[in-house]
Parts: structure tokens; sequence; C-alpha cells
């Protein structure tokens, strides 16, 4: 009995700071827990311990391409796959979207952050049946702005799936200019 107390108080006192250690012979009788602060050499380094990087120019080419790069990540409309079922991974549907020319002009990427994200799409599976119903919905306003349902056979359900999403996209596109 006496070690699942002892368990259970190193364990609520790791959980308030990851950075402890506690001896396993530690025993105390006050209320506010004691902790050993320890430096676990090789595992992470802190940025004080990193060096300074060289002072170096950077040229404008290369700042340029920088915030081009990062202008064109912000630009883009962000979705994120939320899919409820087993039988359909939400990266397998990101491959299949990438596979369409019309989809990679259109400015749409894809994030794995559901804050970030301006579409969500949302698979599930009807029970027994080879059916997957998909809703794309704004998340801001939380109004299903698009859908539609595909069938497993004589094709795959992520194909078919992206295959509408892009007949879809300027009705989505409308949708969420508003």
């Amino acid at each position: 009995m006496g070690f699942f107390i002892k368990a259970i108080i190193l364990f609520t006192i790791t959980a308030q700071d990851p950075n402890c250690h506690v001896a396993s012979d530690y025993v105390s009788s006050s209320p506010k827990p004691h902790c050993e602060e320890t430096e676990f050499v090789g595992q992470s380094i802190s940025k004080r311990d990193q060096p300074e990087p060289a002072d170096r120019p950077i040229s404008n080419s290369s700042s340029a391409k920088a915030k081009e790069q990062s202008t064109a990540e912000s630009d883009g409309t962000r979705i994120y796959v939320h899919s409820k079922t087993i039988f359909l991974k939400a990266a397998t549907l990101e491959a299949a979207f990438r596979k369409h020319n019309e989809f990679l002009k259109s400015g749409y990427l894809f994030t794995t952050n559901s804050v970030d994200a301006d579409v969500i799409i949302e698979i599930d599976r009807a029970p027994f049946t080879t059916e997957f119903p998909y809703s794309i919905v704004d998340p801001r306003t939380h109004l299903v702005i698009g859908s539609g349902k595909v069938n497993s056979i004589g094709g795959t359900v992520a194909g078919k799936i992206s295959i509408g999403f892009i007949k879809q996209i300027p009705a989505i596109d409308a949708a969420i200019q508003k």
C-alpha cells in the first residue's frame, strides 16, 4: 500500500512540473512538493545553449524567395480533413487531392490544425454500407457550404471525394468570401 501512495505522490509532483525529478525514496509531510531540477544532457538543447549564428549578409534573392514563400503559404485557403471513419485516413485524401492539377492551381493548402482551417472536410461512413457521406464546413459560421456522398465500389473513396470537392470549389470560394 505504501508503494502506491509513493507512486501517486511522485506522479502528482512530476505532472505539475515535467522538468522535475524526485528521488524514489522521497517522503515528506509538507503540502508543497520538493522538486530537484535536473539537466538531461543530450536530450534537448535550449535556445540559450545554442551558439549564435555568424553574422552573414542575406542576399536579396534568398530573402525575396523566403518572403514570397511565406506569402504564398498565408494566401492559400487552408483545408482541414476530419475523417470520422477508420476506413479513410486524412493523409490518403490529401494525397488524392494532390493528384489533380485543378486542385493544385486552386490555391488550397492542407493544415493539420483545425483552428487554422478556412474549410473543414468531414467524412463519415454509413454503418454497414459502402457509402461515405462528406460535408464541407465553414469553421467560422459552422455552416455546411458543400456536401456529397460517394460509394467505394468502382474506385477509391478518396479519389471520388477529391473530384466532388473540385467541382464545388466555385461555390466554396463564394461562401468563404462572405
